[in-house]
């Protein structure tokens, strides 16, 4: 690639000199280190914790990262390993910084993002209508839907405590989504302009502060909710994930194995698909990040959590082969 001088035109087209505008991220990108992961690690370990999860989970649900989930859903993980954190409160400047130099659109796990092709959000429909967060997944919602109506529909045939632990589960999970949702001021088939291959949006401070607080909930608020839905005081512990849990370290056992090949940045690329795999993301099982009396939700995991949750009580429940015939008839 022919070399840009640093007065030259930036050939992204913005209109400034390349020093101004995409140099940084160019050098970034030319030296990112094969252990990126763990620096960033690193790195995040001198911030207040909370406060930076709370902002990941805030820049999740902003319309203009619909096609940066992947780069969101690492960064979260990432700062939810940590045990030991400082107190410094991270600006975005700092934030935007180091996603440039460690998980920059273009780097290896950028280039698992895909060009978004559904809506920013989505409607399921149970009881009432339910707004979701499409995530990246193309058809996570039309999947839940079907399994809900399989069940429900179908309920005769099931026991009735598989149906208690399922109405219940459901009920929380699309209500906490919907909660947040419209917190946040969105609607069902919401659509914007995709953003692909470019970097992590940033809004302004006082929209960041809104949206942290729309995905934040203490102990109390949380007690509340569920007394308001009226479901039992146990029900969303299976979706509740404390920062330092071991899991969470996953992404970066992955790093290791593949440090000493040759070509590292294929290989992590290739092998990885965070936004698919339930063992190597565990916010896809566990969106409530728990960190000291506060649950911090991670909207864009909530559908594919509760298709997770729903599945594996099926097995739970020795309801497997019930539930194969009864979705089999509705295909």
């Amino acid at each position: 690639m022919k070399k840009i001088g640093r007065n030259k035109p930036c050939p992204c087209g913005s209109g400034k000199k390349y020093k101004h505008c995409c140099f940084k991220k160019d050098n970034y990108l030319k030296n990112l280190p094969d252990d990126a992961l763990k620096r960033l690690k690193g790195e995040f370990s001198k911030y207040d914790q909370k406060d930076l999860i709370k902002t990941l989970s805030a820049l999740s649900i902003c319309p203009e990262n619909q096609s940066q989930q992947i780069l969101i859903e690492i960064a979260t993980q990432i700062a939810c390993s940590n045990i030991n954190c400082g107190n410094k409160i991270i600006t975005l400047h700092e934030l935007n910084e180091l996603f440039l130099k460690y998980l920059p659109s273009e780097g290896p796990i950028g280039s698992l993002e895909d060009p978004s092709d559904n809506l920013f959000t989505n409607n399921i429909s149970f009881f009432k209508n339910n707004i979701i967060f499409t995530g990246p997944s193309t058809s996570e919602y039309y999947i839940l839907q079907k399994i809900l109506n399989c069940i429900h529909f179908n309920s005769s045939s099931f026991s009735e405590k598989y149906l208690n632990n399922f109405y219940q589960n459901s009920m929380f999970i699309l209500s906490l989504s919907d909660y947040v949702a419209k917190k946040t001021g969105h609607d069902r088939y919401e659509i914007y302009e995709d953003r692909f291959m470019q970097e992590i949006f940033f809004p302004n401070i006082h929209e960041l502060n809104a949206l942290k607080k729309s995905v934040t909930l203490n102990v109390n608020e949380l007690k509340e909710f569920k007394d308001f839905l009226n479901i039992d005081k146990n029900i969303g512990k299976d979706f509740i994930i404390e920062v330092g849990d071991d899991n969470f370290n996953s992404i970066l056992l992955v790093e290791n194995k593949f440090k000493e090949e040759n070509n590292f940045k294929d290989s992590f690329s290739k092998t990885i698909r965070y936004s698919e795999s339930v063992d190597d993301n565990p916010l896809l099982t566990s969106p409530l990040i728990k960190i000291e009396d506060n649950y911090i939700i991670f909207p864009p995991s909530l559908p594919i959590s509760l298709r997770h949750n729903i599945l594996s009580s099926i097995v739970k429940f020795n309801e497997k082969n019930n539930f194969i015939n009864n979705y089999q008839k509705k295909l």
